[in-house]
């Protein structure tokens, strides 16, 4: 039987969640070698180098990647998409370039504010070099969710998470160079990434550039540009702080605590990609049936989104539940006496985390209206502020547990601020009794796993306790949400409402 619309959407949704989850996972399993061959200083200085390549990538891109995934479909012909492929391709090529060259005059007084005791030359360097290279990646990858090619996606996707990897172990484990080799090998990866994505992609001459197609295209990208920058500050600031408060040792000791509790970070982006797509098709059905006077049928749909989202932060938060639970004992069993203060922090963070989840239906609502993608650079702009004030004001004071707290405060807020502002854009009958039973349960659990961890030194006694309350209290959250496994099959794509 022919898929709906909404099936095939979701269920290349669930295709690029697997994706991303794998590339998580992939990215996971270094975490011993870090552990072992860099120490907590290298691993703070990997961390530093990633979120300066990340917000590095977010100015050269300009939002280009998403005007390239929504101007595409506006284009009249398939002669003037490669045009328009073509324009932005050689715009980002040359605006990179010259990026690059001005880096490379003011990196040095810049490393002295942003990655202080890390200079420009040559890790600084390098990693512009890679965010540079990667922005052609992010475009292919682009390219096949607008022509919905999952598939090309997925092996596109897993080459990537597979040669960034394995250069890494080359160069940090056969040449033993250290966080060096560690970044001299993304630098490899990112070249050989790019030249495969460039042949895929197969642009046009540069002589067809066309000025007024990439007008357009910065019209549309460079507002996110903000936005973006200010969601990567929010995630990252609480390490840079770290390094410049207490230094990089403890940049790594919380890295890594941050790191294992990330996985939980994963999950929910992947079901937040995989519920998007549901999430617009449903809500554009509902609004049909509204037109139509087909009451019952709209609070049917609306009511299906709702029972979405709850299975998302029911799905998290018993991931969330799980990790924190074993975060210690695995930390011992993978890492060095090093880290040994490493998990202090996973349940806080892993509270921000569920934060963060809580926020992402929200922002679906906000970002349907395209009044309200005006709202999202002030609502990021606010979290950011937050966090800064709070991290400013607690580290000091509580060390990387400082750290830890702000993260959840200013996922709080952003959660907030996002859900006022979807129930103007697009408001959706949440199920809040049972939102606020599961939040109550994972916070709770989260809280009592941390003191048991605390204060019970016998592994085997503390361990087994553990194990038996965060079960006890998954339970709880699966009964009072009427939730089962099989629920979770509708995040990937197995049941999904049909279209008329």
């Amino acid at each position: 039987m022919k898929q709906t619309l909404g099936q095939r959407m979701f269920a290349h949704g669930g295709i690029y969640a697997l994706s991303r989850l794998i590339k998580g996972g992939i990215s996971f399993l270094l975490i011993p070698l870090y552990a072992h061959l860099i120490g907590d200083e290298g691993y703070g200085i990997i961390e530093l180098m990633t979120a300066l390549g990340m917000a590095v990538s977010i100015v050269f891109l300009q939002g280009l990647p998403s005007a390239w995934f929504r101007l595409r479909f506006d284009q009249p012909d398939a002669k003037q998409l490669g045009v328009f492929e073509a324009t932005i391709v050689w715009y980002l090529l040359a605006s990179i370039v010259i990026g690059i060259g001005i880096l490379s005059v003011f990196g040095e007084r810049l490393a002295k504010v942003a990655t202080p005791g890390v200079s420009y030359y040559p890790l600084g360097l390098l990693t512009v070099i890679s965010a540079g290279l990667l922005a052609f990646s992010d475009l292919y990858q682009r390219k096949c969710q607008a022509e919905q090619q999952p598939i090309r996606f997925a092996v596109f996707t897993a080459m990537r998470s597979l040669l960034i990897p394995g250069s890494i172990i080359i160069g940090v484990l056969a040449l033993g160079r250290g966080v060096q080799g560690k970044i001299e090998a993304d630098v490899v990866s990112a070249a050989i990434i790019a030249t495969v994505a460039l042949i895929l992609i197969r642009p046009i001459s540069p002589r067809r550039f066309s000025v007024s197609k990439i007008r357009r295209s910065l019209i549309y990208g460079l507002p996110l540009v903000p936005h973006r920058l200010a969601g990567l500050a929010n995630n990252l600031i609480d390490r840079l702080l770290i390094n410049k408060l207490i230094g990089l040792g403890a940049t790594g000791v919380y890295s890594m605590g941050y790191k294992l509790a990330s996985v939980g970070f994963l999950l929910g982006v992947a079901l937040n990609q995989a519920f998007s797509p549901l999430f617009i098709g449903t809500l554009k059905q509902a609004e049909k049936a509204q037109q139509d006077g087909d009451d019952n049928k709209v609070a049917a749909l609306m009511h299906s989104i709702a029972r979405g989202a709850l299975l998302m932060i029911v799905a998290v938060s018993c991931c969330m539940l799980c990790l924190s639970a074993v975060a210690r004992e695995l930390l011992m069993l993978v890492t060095t006496s090093q880290f040994d203060k490493s998990w202090t922090v996973i349940p806080v963070v892993s509270a921000g985390i569920l934060a963060w989840v809580c926020y992402c239906p929200f922002s679906l609502s906000v970002m349907y209206n395209h009044k309200g993608v005006r709202l999202m650079p002030m609502i990021t702009g606010l979290a950011v502020t937050i966090n800064i004030v709070a991290n400013i004001y607690m580290i000091p004071r509580m060390g990387i547990m400082g750290a830890a707290w702000a993260t959840l405060i200013s996922n709080s807020v952003m959660a907030l601020a996002a859900m006022a502002a979807g129930r103007i854009f697009a408001p959706i009958p949440h199920l809040w009794g049972k939102w606020a039973t599961v939040l109550s349960i994972s916070a709770a659990g989260l809280f009592v796993l941390w003191t048991i961890d605390t204060h019970l030194e016998n592994i085997i006694i503390r361990f087994t306790i553990k194990i038996l309350f965060a079960a006890v209290c998954i339970g709880l959250i699966l009964v009072s949400t009427n939730c089962k496994p099989a629920d979770l099959k509708k995040l990937i794509g197995k049941k999904t409402l049909r279209e008329d």
